[in-house]
C-alpha cells in the first residue's frame, strides 16, 4: 500500500518511481521528480510581502475557531474585519468599501453566494476592484454545486484551512 501511495505522489508531481530488485540482494527504490521547474517557480513565487498592508480584508466564516485561525494568518495587514453574523457582514459591506472578501459559503443567514452577489453587484457601481474568496470544506460546492440560475463566480476558492500561500496566489494571479 505504501509504495502504490508513493508512486501515485510520484507521479503527481510529474515524476517517477521505479524498483530495481535482485533476489538475495534487496531492492533499489529510485524517486524522480523534475526540480527545475520548482525552482524557477520557488523565486517568482509571490508571498505576502508582495502585498499592501493597507488592504481592506473582510472576513465571514460562522465558525469562530476558523476566524480565530484566518486573523492570525493575516495579522500583517492592518484593516481586516472579522464577522461570525454574515447579515451583520452584509450591512458593513453595503456602507463601507473593501478590497477582499473571504467567506465561508454555508452558514447561518445569508450564504457566501449572497456576500458574492452582494459583492459584485456594488462593484458594478464602484468599479470591479473587490475579490471575494470561497473558503470552504468542500471545494465541489463551488465547483459543482453554485445556485442554479447563479451569474457571478467567485475569484478564487481555498480549501480550509485557510492557507495563506493559496491566498496570495490566488491575488497575484
Amino acid at each position: 500500500l505504501g509504495l502504490h501511495i508513493s508512486k501515485l505522489m510520484a507521479e503527481q508531481l510529474n515524476g517517477t518511481l521505479s524498483v530495481a530488485s535482485k533476489q538475495g540482494s534487496g531492492s533499489t527504490f529510485t524517486l524522480i521528480i523534475p526540480i527545475a521547474d520548482e525552482k524557477k517557480s520557488l523565486k517568482q513565487a509571490a508571498t505576502q510581502d508582495n502585498l499592501p498592508e493597507d488592504l481592506r480584508i473582510v472576513v465571514i466564516d460562522d465558525n469562530p475557531i476558523n476566524n480565530l485561525f484566518v486573523k492570525q494568518a493575516l495579522q500583517k495587514f492592518k484593516d481586516v474585519k472579522i464577522f461570525q453574523d454574515s447579515q451583520q457582514a452584509m450591512a458593513y459591506l453595503q456602507n463601507n468599501d473593501s478590497d477582499i472578501v473571504i467567506t465561508d459559503l454555508n452558514m447561518n443567514g445569508p450564504s457566501g453566494w449572497d456576500i458574492l452577489n452582494l459583492v459584485k453587484e456594488e462593484n458594478t457601481i464602484h468599479g470591479p476592484n473587490n475579490k471575494v474568496i470561497a473558503l470552504t470544506s468542500d471545494e465541489s460546492q463551488v465547483s459543482v454545486q453554485s445556485p442554479q440560475g447563479q451569474i457571478h463566480q467567485f475569484d478564487g476558492v481555498m480549501v480550509k484551512p485557510f492557507n495563506l500561500t493559496r491566498f496570495v496566489q490566488i491575488l497575484t494571479s
